[in-house]
């Protein structure tokens, strides 16, 4: 199933294919406002940005969204999709399974991962349009791309591999 994307979508494609310098997110999208998607020069290059995407969004790996761990450059993971797309503040440390995730977070900052030192999170995934999801959506998305045989209410990573 192939659905339209935005022009935001189609400028996020261009940032995460060919855009390497530091530029902000909001400026480029801006910049490019007037530009013809559909032949846009790039240095010696005519680029077609893409009009259609694949739609199937397939559950990827963990993922554990802390919202409130404090972070020293925040704009470095929000220029170019470092973090899913839907991820406003605070970090989301990615795994096989969710303790791996919980780890890392450990590993990094030295705290457990209790809501009294880290703030609010959530356990869920990353698709693969680049979004994070909680177990409940999560469970939709895997049985409507085939990943799980039945609906589950709330996805374990177990429930996948």
């Amino acid at each position: 199933m192939k659905r339209k994307l935005t022009y935001e979508e189609r400028v996020r494609w261009f940032i995460q294919n060919y855009y390497e310098t530091g530029m902000e997110y909001g400026i480029l999208l801006d910049s490019l406002k007037n530009e013809d998607l559909d032949n846009f020069k790039w240095y010696d290059d005519i680029i077609k940005f893409p009009k259609y995407i694949d739609e199937i969004e397939r559950i990827l790996c963990a993922a554990v969204w802390y919202k409130e761990l404090p972070l020293i450059k925040p704009e470095v993971l929000r220029l170019r999709g470092y973090s899913p797309y839907n991820v406003d503040k605070g970090i989301v440390f990615c795994g096989w399974r969710h303790g791996n995730c919980i780890y890392q977070m450990v590993t990094l900052t030295g705290k457990r991962s209790v809501t009294p030192e880290v703030g609010e999170y959530e356990q869920g995934f990353l698709t693969s349009l680049n979004r994070f999801v909680d177990r409940k959506e999560g469970g939709e998305i895997a049985f409507k791309s085939g990943q799980t045989d039945e609906l589950k209410t709330t996805l374990f990573s177990e429930d996948l591999y």
